[in-house]
């Protein structure tokens, strides 16, 4: 598969920064060259032996970002252990190696664990309000997974009764919202941070996150402990396209991630959207927060 890009595209896919910050606007092929920065990496000539990681926080977008690596680069492209997979899969795959090599113990003695999407439909749960104080969630005693409570955001399904929820975490089952508390729970405690850090070092060749500013705290956190372990990392987003109802999104953390660790800011201004003068000046001078006035 052929593409055409621009120079900006170019440049911004070939950048040799190990911190890259891809800026693309609307219409500006952020995708396209996420895919061709995955086969830039990829394909550089130095076989270490640990994955190129490409990922997104939606399946649909983690599906069609790999479906571009695959048409622009060929299958062998996406070979074991090189990939493309949404945040949750990470998530999942760093949790199941604090619990392989003792980092963190799960009730029952897990090692490995059945993630669902959600509670729904599983025995004793229910779907529980907005604001509710007692939802049962899981928390680290020491290095040990326990059950405790937290206030829903929004309503969800869920457990109450700590006998029901305890007997699913016991039996190696929960959802990616036990995952992410378990995360959150390591890496605010600088003593279990290092086993995290050690497996983004020793598995991952490169990192590109598409879509960056639909991340929240947690998934910036791991950016930032990848950055910092010198994996290469490249994030591509649009501030103004956030979705900020989206697993809690934080675009203002993002920005500031992405200033503290000094990432190499990359723009792509271009865009296939806007066909005239006038409307490409239109939109620049809205991102760039300059008054414009619209004429009737």
């Amino acid at each position: 598969m052929s593409i055409r890009l621009s120079d900006e595209q170019k440049l911004a896919a070939a950048t040799c920064a190990r911190r890259a910050f891809i800026e693309a606007g609307p219409g500006s092929g952020k995708t396209a060259v996420a895919a061709e920065r995955y086969g830039v990496l990829r394909f550089d000539g130095n076989p270490c032996g640990l994955g190129l990681l490409a990922l997104s926080f939606a399946r649909s977008a983690r599906g069609e970002l790999e479906d571009r690596v695959r048409r622009r680069w060929g299958s062998h492209a996406l070979q074991w252990p090189h990939r493309v997979c949404t945040l949750d899969t990470l998530h999942c795959a760093i949790v199941s190696h604090l619990l392989r090599t003792g980092a963190v113990t799960w009730p029952g003695g897990h090692t490995e664990l059945l993630v669902h999407d959600s509670w729904r439909g599983h025995a004793g749960s229910r779907l529980l309000p907005s604001g509710y104080r007692f939802c049962r969630s899981v928390a680290l005693d020491g290095r040990k997974v326990t059950s405790g409570t937290s206030t829903l955001a929004q309503k969800r399904y869920g457990y109450s009764r700590k006998e029901a929820y305890e007997s699913r975490l016991g039996a190696g089952v929960c959802t990616h919202d036990e995952v992410r508390q378990l995360l959150e729970a390591v890496i605010r405690n600088p003593a279990l941070r290092p086993p995290m850090e050690e497996y983004l070092k020793t598995t991952t060749k490169a990192m590109i996150v598409d879509e960056v500013f639909d991340g929240n705290w947690l998934d910036m956190m791991i950016v930032a402990l990848a950055a910092l372990a010198d994996v290469p990392c490249t994030v591509i987003g649009d501030p103004w396209q956030a979705l900020y109802q989206f697993r809690s999104a934080q675009p203002d953390l993002v920005q500031d991630i992405i200033k503290r660790l000094e990432f190499t800011p990359l723009e792509i201004k271009g865009s296939h959207r806007f066909k005239t003068t006038e409307m490409r000046d239109l939109a620049r001078k809205l991102r760039t927060g300059t008054g414009v006035t619209v004429r009737s």
